[in-house]
């Protein structure tokens, strides 16, 4: 026994070999001031089935769907493939593939997505081809005061022709 290190306490053997406590302290070592701590083996969560990719790319594509409302039907309909293709492959094996949530929001965003930019297609048509919509470029108002004018201007020309007839001799 070293004078210079503490005392151990021993253990009693019962066949095998006890492992030290992490709360025991160990004996300072001028060579090495900061000892290994021994190694615990962490156990970490367990493992849940991996998240399908079919699943977020739906759910990805569906956002962009309901964000662009005129062009919108193309990212729709990918999405809604792919949600249902991946719900496919869920219900399927459902143990090793997850993303049920993803795909679900998926189908459900690509489908307002279509819904929304028929909405816009149909709106937009109706209010250019409306004679009084917001966005009529030759309203009844308009047209009638444009006939008009053009009625006007031909009367016009007309009687600066037959002026012109009576002040031009004729040359026979």
């Amino acid at each position: 026994m070293n004078p210079s290190q503490p005392p151990q306490r021993q253990t009693p053997s019962t066949g095998n070999q006890a492992q030290p406590s992490p709360y025991q302290s160990t004996p300072h070592d001028p060579a090495n001031p900061y000892p290994q701590q021994p190694q615990q083996q962490q156990q970490g969560f367990p493992m849940g089935p991996r998240t399908d990719g079919f699943a977020i790319t739906s759910m990805v594509l569906g956002i962009i769907a309901v964000v662009s409302c005129y062009f919108g039907a193309i990212p729709g309909l990918i999405a809604v493939i792919f949600g249902h293709l991946s719900l496919g492959k869920i219900k399927k094996d459902p143990q090793t593939i997850g993303g049920k949530g993803m795909a679900i929001a998926g189908l459900v965003t690509g489908y307002i997505g279509i819904a929304v930019t028929i909405f816009c297609v149909v709106a937009l048509a109706l209010a250019v081809n409306s004679d009084d919509g917001p966005f009529s470029v030759f309203g009844e108002e308009f047209q009638e005061s444009f006939e008009a004018e053009m009625k006007k201007q031909q009367e016009e020309l007309e009687e600066s022709a037959r002026g012109s007839e009576e002040l031009v001799p004729d040359q026979e």
